[in-house]
């Protein structure tokens, strides 16, 4: 005789869409938050100089100088989601700000992507 595991029913139809905006949440919080620790040192330990040219810059490179910006390109990855999330879970008269704001989340991925 098997046991039957019974089929997990969600309360809401807004379970997915909460579950979806809330993790994506949490990681741009948690990628801004270590772009954020990582660009504090990086001032002191990288100054800005003036330029002296590419050749000085590649002779002085270090990749501390960039390591902040790791986790930048990381945000682009659950930022449109949650954005998403939050339209699908906004009051009908709502929807339209919504709307625009998929949109500009959808410029701001797609500049900080490349």
């Amino acid at each position: 005789m098997t046991q039957q595991i019974p089929a997990r029913k969600s309360s809401s139809p807004l379970a997915i869409p909460l579950a979806l905006g809330f993790w994506s949440a949490i990681l741009v919080t948690v990628f801004n938050i270590i772009s954020s620790l990582l660009m504090i040192p990086s001032w002191f330990l990288n100054p800005i100089t003036p330029w002296r040219g590419i050749e000085a810059y590649a002779s002085t490179f270090q990749f501390f100088q960039i390591a902040s910006m790791l986790p930048g390109f990381l945000v682009v990855l659950p930022f449109l989601p949650m954005m998403t999330a939050i339209h699908y879970t906004s009051p009908h008269e709502r929807k339209v700000l919504s709307m625009l704001g998929i949109a500009f989340a959808g410029i701001s991925v797609a500049m900080l992507s490349f």
